[in-house]
């Protein structure tokens, strides 16, 4: 007979300077093997060129590997990862794309951001999450997705670090400068990373 589903469990997986993943797996009365995929967060331009060759190899016709960059960037695009890393990532996937007129917008801004900008728009996120400050004077230098994750980087760490509230000044501020697209992807990743920081190996059975 096959095996029966007798409950589920929650589990993180993690390693050192890996993006964490936590998936729900179903339990049968067998043994139950689940393999995943961890990215590293890293802007070492060799890592993502390995990465882009493997991720070339998994299709056989141009759609096929368009598909498989694809995917590949959603996870990246979804994930808690430095937007320095994205940037990193997305320099080497977008060059590699044999379909260019389907690249999502989140990898061609992520691709022609430059570091210093990125440095720049992160101090002044740091500065607009502890005072707050207006941030109309950022707009300019990263796109508005880029400066979302930034964002949500500063607001999530100072949260998580002295357990209180960023100023709603600072939203509003956000808000103005960036727009509503931007604020509700602000609110979404500061929300996942916070959860990532609490989350534990926990299993539930029904």
């Amino acid at each position: 007979m096959p095996n029966q589903r007798v409950g589920t469990v929650t589990v993180t997986y993690s390693l050192p300077t890996y993006d964490s993943k936590t998936e729900t797996l179903i339990l049968t009365g067998g043994k139950t093997v689940h393999n995943v995929q961890l990215i590293k967060s890293t802007i070492e331009q060799a890592y993502w060129f390995r990465a882009v060759q493997v991720t070339q190899a998994s299709g056989a016709t141009p759609h096929e590997k368009q598909r498989a960059f694809l995917a590949v960037w959603k996870e990246i695009d979804q994930s808690t990862l430095e937007p320095d890393v994205k940037a990193a990532a997305a320099r080497e996937l977008v060059s590699a794309l044999p379909l260019k007129k389907d690249t999502p917008a989140t990898l061609t801004a992520y691709s022609k951001v430059d570091p210093a900008s990125l440095h720049s728009v992160s101090n002044g996120m740091q500065e607009a999450v502890n005072t707050p400050n207006v941030l109309s004077v950022q707009s300019a230098q990263v796109p508005a997705v880029v400066a979302a994750d930034l964002a949500a980087m500063k607001v999530a760490e100072y949260q998580i670090t002295t357990g209180t509230k960023v100023d709603p000044k600072f939203f509003t501020d956000f808000w103005k400068t960036y727009g509503p697209e931007a604020s509700t992807r602000l609110r979404a990743t500061t929300a996942l990373i916070e959860a990532k920081s609490q989350t534990r190996a926990t299993a539930h059975a029904y």
